[in-house]
């Protein structure tokens, strides 16, 4: 997960693009190791039937009930071939055991295979991921079948039309249907899909695909939609399917109802121009009674903010109840407020006499944001206990929000990521853009409120395969929005050479398999070994005449390892014989697997006996070892308690102060005090440049001031700043070290300082735009401009108050900003 790093102006009003640091959460227990084995018959539990070669989870802590991770890896190639999470939904049991299947889509090759079990903590807000388990080792047959892909793809008005095949129907198989939502390029953005047993889906008309469909229209608005079904076998051990249809015609759905805007219209003429209390409440009941769905619909329809919004905001005006905006004061957002509007929300109010707040503030903790996006910004909107909401906490009226697209992000890749309360149910909006005067804004619909992200979106990543010599199918593959491969690395073929898996060079580079996580377009290359000659590595045969018994010596070819080796010993034995293993790992790592395998593939058991030494009895065959080795995590060491009392770890500037304070810019105040809040004085800050210029030496012993006294603390600041042109005084031989420093003395300053350490301070901003541009004085306007350009200081409601003060925490924050841009 990336995050940008904001710069944030000198006022609080205008530290808006920084999010306070959450306190350091209590430490975590480590989760007991999972207890995992397959099932290796058919067998029934509390009425349900569960296939041989599910996974058993035994003995699971009931009053944790854990996440859990599974990984399929086949042991012959070493490949993942998936990996998958999942809960146990608060579902317990007396026997503490529950199966589960294997998710994999793809139909994977005949082979063994193990599983890999570890429970998820909670971000270590109490509990940490456990130690892996592994099960024993499985064998598959692939059933080498297939269903065929579904026929007669096609909208039937608003419904789903299809044909599947009878086998698919006959065993009830699970149906998927996929969504996607037609761009101006013509290209398809997927936006869900929805699984059901076949039979029900074609009792039911489609039902819950219908409802699901229905929910995605509602996010994203109106268009033109498609979709394409695939089927899949219920019994999770057979692992066939087909694949997917082709793409369906495109509908359009308006997303618009025009019974609710003459609805609305109807509940303003009654209301009238000067209503009573009873009238108003009967206006609110008669909006609340609306079938909300189709408000809802009507309110993402209407992008302009004239028609159904329009209506709304009219209601509210009338009576008494259009919402306020505010910003939590603890929280710091790029986002002019004075340009937020919400329609609707005052329609949610409990009474009549208060009239709710939109706030911006911080999300309850912080939220876990996919590998696809990019820059993005937290917060979380909320309109307090003014409000009523329904027992699933919506919104009894939903509700339409326009507010600027925040600094640093780019309009054109905009998308919202609307968390539920749990913080990691999320949906997905992709907002109304449209251009204000100079300013993107954006425009969306929703029925409840909780944190949201605006972020970034980049495009799923395309992995190319080369398989280096070999033949491959499919030659391409794609990524999800966690940045993982959303299909199964396939197994290439290669006439006299072993497979030993891709990776992200044609020599050498990190072994990738279903859990790497790429973050651009990728091309992985297949690592082949070339086989040797029957009965290779020194196969040989004692005995002469009488008829004595040849021996056959097998060989062992060991694959190459990042980071470490492996030895046998011997080299080469006949069947039966005990081969030890020396594992030697480089400094600063360690083993995390050892696998040896015989011609087939099949796995060959290992006895850990200490040390880095391991034994196996040789097969009839030669073998393969295959060591991965990874670095030694070492423990992140803990930034040491800042000696400052009045400094508290959850403020907004805790770590400007620390950043700030570690490269020795500045100090306390005496006392063991930091004094955030105390304004910053021209002494000061040219003690923190000199610092910054790593103090070099001064000639002379005079300070070229009558109020710098030789002997001050700030007198070599004052002197270097003095000789490099960094800062001059009043005239008449004074300097005001004790002088509050204004805005505009702080960016001519440091934008001088830069210059003198060879900087480029060209680019600037245009001051025109704020209404106080022309109170900047003469000699500050420059570096105003720079500072401007930067973003280093932004203003607050069009003004930049150039002779305003700035706290010792602001110019901390400023400090930490500049100097984490360069």
């Amino acid at each position: 997960m990336r995050k940008r790093w904001y710069s944030a102006a000198l006022v609080p009003a205008m530290l808006l693009t920084l999010t306070p640091a959450l306190p350091a959460a209590a430490a975590a227990s480590k989760l007991p190791p999972p207890e995992v084995e397959w099932l290796t018959q058919d067998t029934e539990l509390d009425g349900r039937k569960f296939k041989a070669g599910q996974v058993v989870l035994k003995n699971i802590p009931q009053d944790i009930m854990p996440d859990y991770q599974v990984e399929i890896t086949n042991t012959g190639t070493g490949q993942v071939v998936e990996t998958y999470s999942d809960g146990f939904g608060g579902y317990t049991r007396s026997a503490q055991e529950i199966y589960v299947g294997w998710y994999t889509e793809g139909q994977m090759p005949t082979g063994s295979y193990t599983a890999t079990v570890t429970y998820l903590g909670d971000d270590g807000a109490t509990y940490t991921d456990s130690e892996p388990a592994t099960t024993a080792v499985y064998q598959y047959t692939n059933p080498g079948v297939s269903y065929a892909v579904p026929t007669g793809v096609e909208w039937d008005g608003a419904n789903f039309a299809y044909t599947l095949e009878d086998a698919v129907l006959a065993e009830n198989a699970n149906l998927f249907i996929q969504f996607a939502k037609v761009q101006e390029d013509g290209s398809y953005m997927q936006i869900g899909y929805k699984g059901d047993s076949a039979q029900y889906a074609q009792s039911s008309g489609n039902a819950t695909f219908l409802e699901r469909f229905n929910d995605r229209v509602t996010r994203y608005g109106p268009g033109d939609y498609v979709f394409r079904i695939r089927v899949i076998s219920w019994d999770l051990t057979q692992k066939y399917h087909s694949e997917w249809s082709a793409w369906s015609q495109p509908r359009t759905v308006s997303g618009t109802t025009g019974e609710i805007a003459g609805s609305l219209e109807d509940i303003l003429t009654d209301l009238g121009s000067s209503p009573d209390e009873s009238a108003k409440q009967a206006a609110i009941d008669a909006v609340r009674a609306l079938d909300q769905e189709k408000l809802e619909e009507s309110l993402s329809a209407d992008q302009a903010g004239t028609g159904v919004a329009a209506q709304l905001r009219e209601l509210e005006e009338k009576l008494g109840l259009t919402a306020g905006v505010a910003v939590d004061p603890t929280y710091h957002i790029d986002v002019d407020t004075n340009r937020v509007t919400v329609a609707g929300a005052g329609l949610n109010a409990k009474d009549l006499s208060t009239p709710p707040t939109l706030t911006f503030s911080n999300p309850p903790k912080e939220l876990e944001i996919p590998n696809t996006y990019r820059d993005y910004v937290q917060m979380d909107l909320s309109l307090g206990n003014t409000v009523a909401t329904n027992p699933d906490g919506t919104l009894l009226v939903p509700i339409q929000i326009t507010m600027p697209v925040p600094a640093g992000i780019d309009h054109t890749k905009l998308q919202i990521l609307h968390f539920h309360d749990d913080g990691v149910t999320r949906d997905l909006i992709t907002p109304y853009c449209f251009q204000d005067g100079s300013q993107w804004m954006a425009r969306f619909t929703v029925n409840r409120l909780s944190p949201f992200v605006f972020a970034e979106y980049e495009s799923f990543f395309t992995v190319t395969l080369d398989p280096m010599g070999g033949t491959v199918t499919p030659t391409t593959l794609t990524t999800g929005e966690d940045g993982k491969l959303t299909q199964a690395l396939p197994t290439p073929t290669r006439t006299d050479h072993d497979f030993n898996g891709w990776f992200t060079q044609g020599t050498g580079g990190m072994q990738v398999n279903q859990t790497y996580v790429f973050t651009a377009d990728t091309t992985i290359y297949a690592h082949w070994t070339a086989r040797q000659p029957s009965g290779g590595g020194g196969g040989s045969s004692s005995g002469g005449g009488g008829g004595s018994t040849a021996t056959t010596y097998y060989g062992a070819t060991v694959e190459a390892a990042d980071h470490g080796s492996v030895t046998l010993s011997p080299k080469s034995a006949a069947k039966g014989t005990t081969v030890t293993l020396t594992v030697t790992p480089d400094q600063g790592y360690e083993l995390v697997s050892l696998t040896v395998t015989d011609k087939d593939g099949k796995t060959v058991a290992l006895t850990d006996k200490g040390e880095g030494k391991f034994t196996f009895v040789m097969p009839g065959s030669k073998v393969t070892v295959k060591a991965v080795f990874q670095a030694v995590e070492e423990p992140e060491p803990q930034p040491q308690p800042l000696p400052f009392a009045d400094v508290a770890e959850g403020a907004w500037y805790a770590d400007a102060v620390r950043y700030v304070y570690e490269k020795g810019l500045m100090t306390g105040t005496g006392d063991g005090a930091f004094s955030p809040d105390q304004n910053l004085t021209r002494g000061m800050l040219v003690t923190m440049l000199y610092r910054l210029a790593g103090q070099p030496a001064q000639s002379g012993t005079g300070a070229p001031f009558t109020d710098v006294a030789a002997d001050a603390w700030y007198a070599d600041g004052v002197n270097w700043a003095a000789a490099n042109g960094v800062a001059g005084g009043y005239g008449g031989g004074v300097f005001g070290p004790g002088d509050p420093i204004t805005r505009e003395q702080l960016v001519t300053m440091l934008c001088r300082y830069v210059q003198s350490q060879g900087g480029d301070v060209t680019a600037g901003g245009d001051l025109s735009a704020y209404r106080d541009g022309e109170a900047v004085s003469d000699y500050a306007r420059s570096a105003m401009e720079w500072a401007c350009g930067q973003g280093l200081i932004q203003g607050s409601n069009g003004a930049l108050n150039p002779q305003g003060t700035a706290t010792r925490a602001e110019v901390a924050q400023l400090m930490a900003n500049y100097l984490g841009q360069n």
